[in-house]
């Protein structure tokens, strides 16, 4: 199996977009397996605390703490729902203006923006979001279990992390994404404006 994105785009783009485009997804890999990797190092952190300093009493007692599990929970399922919302919308607009809108004049000694670098902007805007959106979500959701002391938030925290596994930006996907962002700006041209 190849490691080059360029595969995935049309034949039409020089190779050495293709590997400028397979480091920008090592990089976003490496980006988003931080993400993960900081959430876990949290959660185990924030447990080790509440286990270890607090003897799982909670630091805050507002309702005997059902208060900041509604919160987490909401928190939780809002960032998820959101995410999903959101991607597709910025997905949507950012392929119609790739499809509309010619790329912006070259500066001096900056290379020209081809098709393929629009289209990875595209995917790489709604991947920050989405983990943005959850990391947001899982940091503040650890910050109130340690409050809490209430272990159901935990797992708030851990769905978070198995929501950003299952949307890790793959070779595979990335090929699937770039496949239908092709069908879908070459559909939007067609389109009469």
């Amino acid at each position: 199996m190849t490691n080059r994105v360029s595969d995935y785009l049309p034949p039409d783009n020089p190779p050495a977009d293709g590997d400028d485009l397979a480091g920008r997804l090592r990089s976003l890999r490496t980006l988003c397996l931080g993400v993960l990797l900081f959430e876990f190092a949290l959660l185990l952190m924030v447990s080790g605390v509440v286990v270890l300093a607090l003897g799982n009493r909670p630091i805050v007692k507002i309702g005997r703490t059902e208060i900041l599990t509604g919160v987490g929970a909401v928190l939780t399922l809002t960032a998820v729902v959101v995410a999903v919302l959101l991607v597709p919308y910025l997905t949507r607009s950012g392929l119609r203006t790739v499809a509309t809108t010619p790329p912006p004049p070259p500066e001096e000694g900056v290379p020209v923006e081809t098709p393929a670098d629009r289209l990875w902007r595209v995917y790489a805007q709604g991947k920050f979001a989405e983990y943005g959106l959850t990391a947001a979500a899982a940091f503040i959701t650890a910050v109130l279990f340690h409050l809490s002391a209430d272990w159901l938030m935990l797992g708030f925290v851990c769905g978070m992390c198995v929501f950003q596994i299952v949307r890790f930006p793959t070779e595979g996907r990335v090929r699937n994404w770039l496949t239908g962002a092709r069908v879908e700006v070459e559909r939007a041209k067609g389109e009469p404006g």
